[in-house]
């Protein structure tokens, strides 16, 4: 897994009533195997469900190196590895420690699920 950090990526909007977006590379740094640090090179695309405000999903890209032939996922930083909602909407309760009604009304986590983010944190 390749995680980006803030500023290398940009979101395209694929469809607008879907909340589809692309993960768009735009950084300068070269991507490298996170396992033997060899290059890579784009493989495809995949689906990725997330849930923010309003639940959507991403096409993340997928690349293959070209020495070990591991297959990684560059995930943008505003998603979480193993996770489906945003690293927005988790920080925001792991501050708060409960859900603002303003900012994510539509929040259906279990409480044990918001126990187990602030126990981490």
């Amino acid at each position: 897994m390749i995680l980006l950090e803030e500023g290398e990526y940009s979101l395209v909007c694929e469809d607008e009533l879907q909340h589809a977006y692309r993960v768009v590379y735009c950084g300068k740094r070269i991507l490298c195997c996170s396992c033997c640090g060899s290059l890579v090179r784009k493989r495809d695309t995949r689906k990725r469900v997330f849930k923010e405000e309003q639940d959507g999903s991403i096409r993340i890209s997928r690349v293959v190196c070209l020495k070990c032939k591991r297959v990684h996922t560059v995930l943008p930083y505003c998603i979480l590895p193993h996770k489906h909602y945003s690293r927005k909407v988790i920080e925001k309760i792991r501050r708060f420690g409960r859900i603002s009604d303003a900012y994510c009304s539509n929040f259906r986590g279990e409480n044990s699920t918001i126990y187990r983010w602030r126990k981490i944190g």
